[in-house]
């Protein structure tokens, strides 16, 4: 217990706390003394900060917030931090976040001026839920002539944009023949890291083509829809050689010989200007 006399404004020190003061003030009446119990009380609560967007390996820092003491300047002050119900090792005012999903964290300060002493927690924080996102919702991969094989592959990143590691579980290739799907992105993605997945398009008939790829997992089913078409171009050549036989320099051309070019395709075909290749 402590006696205090006459009226005590407070003082606050760097840290935030608060502690009364006496006014110098002399009081002799004895009935005007009162006893008073040392208290610790808290003003504003402690803090997590960050609070969002938190990834499970990610420090955390824990603010006391402000106190009230009745007797020393400096108070000692601990941590402590809690998953769940379960007390962390750490006493420091910074952790390192581990746990799952679903699980609050949370911060209890303890100041202790010696008399008395307080304690109080922290609203609790929770570390993001796993996210899996494409880099792409759409790949589109225009016209491809049939049996002339597969486009060069397009690349789609699959990213962990949560605070735990995801789980893909499958990837689904809705027409894996015309849309080949290469690479592997099954198993553990850890939060912010990413797999890539190369796609091709490789029409086995002429028409517009479509298809889808998703993923499963924990953090969601993103998908990307696949489009391309199709085309059925092939030129026919008649006569596929043409001999002139001999001619003597200087007695100007031969006769015109003709080759006929045909479209045995179904789709048309733009033509550029002929040009003669070779050494005549």
């Amino acid at each position: 217990t402590r006696t205090q006399a006459g009226s005590h404004p407070a003082a606050t020190d760097q840290r935030g706390f608060t502690r009364p003061v006496p006014t110098g003030e002399a009081n002799t009446d004895i009935g005007a003394l009162e006893v008073q119990t040392p208290t610790v009380v808290p003003g504003r609560p402690p803090t997590i900060s960050p609070a969002t967007s938190l990834r499970a390996g990610q420090m955390l820092t824990c603010d006391p917030g402000t106190w009230d003491t009745d007797t020393v300047a400096n108070p000692v002050v601990s941590y402590q931090w809690y998953l769940g119900a379960t007390q962390m090792s750490d006493t420091s005012e910074q952790e390192a976040i581990a746990g799952m999903e679903g699980q609050p964290i949370t911060c209890k300060v303890t100041v202790d001026d010696g008399p008395a002493a307080g304690e109080a927690t922290s609203a609790a924080v929770e570390l993001e839920p796993a996210r899996a996102v494409l880099s792409s919702t759409t790949l589109a991969f225009g016209s491809r002539d049939v049996g002339s094989g597969p486009t060069a592959a397009q690349a789609l990143n699959l990213t962990n944009e949560g605070g735990v590691a995801l789980h893909v579980s499958a990837l689904e290739d809705s027409a894996p023949l015309e849309f080949p799907l290469e690479g592997s992105c099954f198993g553990t993605i850890e939060p912010g890291d990413h797999c890539t997945l190369q796609v091709r398009f490789d029409p086995d008939s002429p028409g517009a083509k479509a298809a889808t790829v998703e993923v499963q997992s924990d953090g969601g089913t993103p998908a990307a829809a696949l489009t391309g078409t199709g085309v059925d171009v092939e030129l026919g050549v008649d006569p596929t050689s043409l001999d002139f036989g001999s001619l003597t320099v200087g007695d100007g051309p031969t006769l015109a010989r003709a080759v006929t070019i045909t479209n045995e395709g179904i789709d048309p075909i733009a033509v550029a200007e002929p040009r003669l290749d070779g050494p005549g």
